[in-house]
């Protein structure tokens, strides 16, 4: 139970009843309307749990979950180890040609952001809407953009295209829309069919790792419109909520926000790195009145992603991005306080090498939720590395030639061992041969091609193997 105090008033003892959140947890939700409060808690009977020795529990106001553990209280987030099961909607549109009478569906299949496989399977259309026929289903797992794919074909493998990677898997809503005989697929709702409400109710749900919402809040707008402040004024065991409703007569088909950070002298205190937006496809039209609609999405610290369904965002302590950020230096972020990590938690492989090698860790230290890996020898930018830390991520992927990894061709150290000072990069010509050189130091391979004639469809003439130079330049003669 817990005996709680606003101001002079109390609850009759014992209290409220807690129930049960998880093992050794019990949870109550307390309507204080920002007011802070005093609670001690009890078994109903003759034993009293407090603060110390003897302390009420003091709360404080506009907490939205606070954790009384060891006669300690803090504020803090849900103490309950979270279950990730994330489950993805593929929807997909498909307008076949007039004349086409031909029994299409849907194969699809995919990878996992975990490296789980999607079997490839053939479908029927589920339905129809005003584009033309609909296949929707739930898949398991969350999945990256472009890892979702399919093809508009009959089961003996009658195609209508090839096969079309979905773009925006990310979000938990992996939707497409395609026109039979076309290559293009569409990954937004044809103008004519997006829909247009002059009034949105829409739904934010914000997580900050360490449950600090003070000062946090949203800046929206639409077309048209000014943009304005929603605050978070609402929360559950997910995070802070903030509700309100867009109007627009002209008809909203997204809405734009930044989450930020104000204080009494600056409202731009903290904020977004960019722009985003509530998507056309996350708007649901009011069954009576089309003119209504509504909107509801989730957000997470530090992922600029709009999720779209519940189960998406990991609440589970997680690496959020990992990069090279240096020549024996490695930047990875997590979602929540890792200051437990350890240099003998961190594996890194080299894969390049066969068989994959064990990279020595000369340290790694962790602040917040970051974490600095250091190595005892340069890495090889043109290696690739997969990076593993017990508790939170297996097999990483990263090399300097791809998005995790890039940020160490941007150091100094970088320019002064790679940097090419010299001006003959390209082709230089002479009478008798003709040199061509290219700065591509993350390369590990590099063929020059060439071409009977200058057309644009001129037969290959030979390919040829260039050699790799100091600083990361390849160079291959021709002669003529």
């Amino acid at each position: 139970y817990v005996h709680y105090g606003i101001g002079s008033s109390w609850t009759q003892a014992p209290g409220d009843e807690m129930q049960k959140a998880c093992d050794g947890w019990y949870k109550k939700t307390i309507t204080t309307n920002g007011k802070a409060y005093e609670a001690v808690f009890n078994n109903g009977e003759n034993y009293w749990y407090h603060e110390g020795d003897n302390n009420n529990f003091k709360i404080p106001a506009h907490t939205d979950s606070y954790v009384a553990q060891d006669h300690k209280g803090s504020v803090g987030v849900n103490p309950c180890p979270v279950t990730y099961n994330p489950k993805t909607t593929v929807r997909i549109h498909y307008k076949p040609k007039a004349d086409d009478s031909r029994d299409i569906g849907i194969w699809l299949w995919g990878k996992d952001k975990d490296g789980k496989e999607l079997p490839g399977a053939w479908h029927k259309f589920t339905g129809t809407d005003k584009f033309g026929k609909v296949f929707e289903t739930t898949v398991d797992g969350a999945f990256e953009n472009k890892s979702l794919s399919f093809i508009t074909t009959t089961k003996d493998w009658g195609k209508d295209g090839g096969d079309r990677a979905i773009e925006n898997c990310a979000s938990g809503l992996a939707e497409a829309w395609v026109t039979g005989g076309s290559d293009t697929t569409q990954f937004t709702a044809p103008n004519n069919l997006k829909k247009k409400p002059k009034e949105l109710k829409v739904t934010v749900h914000y997580r900050r790792n360490a449950g600090d919402y003070e000062g946090w809040n949203m800046w929206t707008w639409n077309d048209g419109t000014n943009g304005s402040a929603r605050y978070f004024t609402s929360h559950d065991d997910y995070g802070k909520i903030a509700t309100f409703t867009a109007k627009n007569d002209a008809g909203i088909d997204s809405v734009g926000f930044k989450v930020r950070k104000s204080t009494p002298i600056d409202a731009w205190k903290q904020q977004d790195p960019s722009d985003r937006s509530i998507p056309n496809n996350a708007i649901k039209l009011d069954a009576n009145d089309p003119n209504k609609g509504s909107a509801e999405v989730w957000l997470m610290q530090d992922d600029m992603t709009v999720y779209l369904n519940a189960t998406m965002p990991q609440l589970t302590a997680h690496v959020m991005s990992a990069d090279i950020a240096g020549l024996k230096k490695l930047a990875v972020k997590v979602s929540g306080d890792v200051s437990s990590v350890k240099d003998n938690d961190v594996t890194l492989l080299d894969t390049s090498e066969n068989p994959s090698k064990k990279v020595e860790i000369a340290s790694a230290k962790a602040k917040g939720s970051e974490i600095t890996i250091e190595t005892k020898n340069d890495l090889n930018i043109k290696h690739k590395y997969e990076l593993s830390i017990k508790g939170l991520a297996t097999g990483i992927k990263l090399s300097a030639s791809s998005k995790t990894g890039s940020s160490v061709i941007r150091t100094d150290e970088f320019d002064k061992k790679y940097a090419y000072a010299g001006d003959d990069l390209g082709a230089v010509y002479s009478a008798s041969s003709t040199t061509f050189k290219l700065w591509a130091p993350t390369a590990t391979e590099v063929k020059l091609i060439t071409y009977k004639s200058t057309q644009e469809n001129a037969e290959k003439d030979k390919e040829t193997a260039m050699k790799a130079e100091d600083h990361g330049v390849w160079s291959a003669k021709l002669d003529g």
